[in-house]
């Protein structure tokens, strides 16, 4: 057999950035470490045995990882969580019924790239203490690599390596309290308001920022449906209802939500694009809120870093509301009730449906509901679907949620 020892909690330190969590149930690479060396156990010599695994018993499971155990055939032992590692390993044998079989134990914390499958052996591993950057120049095709500005240069860049978590994989995989969220969000609204602070006094670029956002919405979003449409399933025309509730067209849909974004107050700023959980690093020490890959262009393939701020609200809305991480994540049912007739769900705690409040109780920008972007939110997952076209279950689980969003408003537009 083998066992996965993960029967204690992650450091204070980790905790601080992903709540009270076991060490295999922390997050690397949008999966859950359990994912990664789970795979590297189906890929060896020992893919027939089974498996083990050990939880402190104060911890509790959620739905998605309870059908993941379930799906893999992973049994569960729970331990008390006062005992050491080595009671905790005696306790899973003797509690397993299991003491006579070949052990091949695997420490929740430890990520192997083989997994060997010799008897009485221990790995190990040598590491290094601190990442040193390599300074490099331009190569000649022109791939970006770390620089260091000599002074003499009008234009330059550098590279700063962070030792954070993305916030998409600590709203998809971390227990941390409302608290942690509410922070964020006000470290959002501050920067909002800096967005706002910097944008030029110009009807030139008032005006151009308008233009750019009715393209956006309108030509974009009809392009993207088109290009949806060519796979042949959906057309344009087509009806749909979620969960047995008809909600018109696609084409119907997206009309009334363009509408609806476009009544609402042109928001010129500094925006960044692409204001979304995965794009947002949070250091909880230091209390600040770093964004990374902003867009910088604009539909029409014009730099600028001026746009509407209500596309930055919208992405961010889409993270927390929308679930999009979640949907990235495979953590969601999705239901297929008929033809055009679909229903899709989410494992919300009340600690995530906490969090979700906050955000929209915030005032992010003044005068202006979180949920009156959520018109704009309903299009851009209608935008996503031919993104996804490689694939289907995440494109029917993209427009499925485009519909939850929409049938929540649809009383709106009545």
């Amino acid at each position: 057999m083998i066992l996965i020892n993960s029967a204690g909690y992650v450091v204070p330190e980790l905790q601080v950035e992903y709540g009270k969590v076991p060490a295999c149930m922390l997050p690397l690479g949008n999966r859950l470490l359990l994912q990664h060396q789970l795979q590297i156990v189906e890929e060896s010599a020992l893919s027939d045995q089974r498996i083990i695994l050990s939880l402190p018993a104060s911890y509790s499971i959620s739905s998605p990882d309870r059908a993941f155990f379930d799906s893999k055939n992973i049994l569960v032992v729970r331990v008390p969580d006062e005992f050491t590692l080595g009671e905790s390993v005696l306790y899973v044998l003797n509690s397993s019924g299991t003491v006579d079989e070949e052990l091949y134990m695997l420490h929740g914390d430890t990520y192997l790239q083989h997994f060997p499958d010799d008897l009485d052996v221990v790995g190990v591993s040598q590491t290094t203490e601190n990442y040193n950057w390599q300074l490099e120049e331009i190569s000649e095709d022109s791939e970006l690599m770390a620089v260091e500005d000599d002074g003499e240069n009008d234009v330059s860049y550098s590279l700063e390596y962070l030792t954070l978590p993305p916030l998409n994989e600590v709203y998809v995989y971390g227990l941390n309290p409302s608290f942690y969220w509410k922070k964020i969000f006000s470290l959002v609204g501050t920067i909002l308001t800096d967005f706002r602070s910097q944008m030029p006094d110009s009807e030139v670029l008032h005006n151009s920022v308008k233009s750019d956002f009715e393209v956006l919405i309108r030509d974009k979003t009809f392009k993207r449906l088109s290009q949806f449409a060519q796979s042949g399933i959906y057309t344009l025309d087509t009806p749909v209802r979620y969960n047995n509730e008809p909600l018109g067209t696609l084409k119907e849909i997206a009309s009334r939500c363009i509408d609806k974004t476009l009544l609402l107050p042109r928001l010129p700023a500094w925006i960044h694009g692409d204001m979304c959980f995965s794009n947002m690093l949070f250091d909880s020490r230091a209390d600040n809120l770093k964004l990374i890959d902003p867009r910088g262009i604009n539909d029409r393939g014009e730099l600028t870093v001026y746009g509407d701020q209500c596309y930055d609200l919208a992405k961010l809305f889409h993270s927390v509301v929308g679930m999009y991480d979640y949907i990235i994540a495979g953590r969601y049912r999705l239901e297929m009730l008929d033809a055009f007739n679909m229903n899709i769900e989410f494992d919300v705690s009340d600690r995530l449906r906490t969090i979700q409040k906050l955000f929209l109780d915030a005032e992010f920008i003044p005068g202006l509901s979180t949920r009156d972007v959520q018109p704009l939110v309903v299009l851009l997952f209608l935008s996503m679907l031919p993104l996804h076209s490689d694939r289907p279950d995440r494109q029917e689980a993209m427009l499925a949620n485009a519909l939850r969003l929409y049938a929540e408003i649809k009383e709106t537009h009545s």
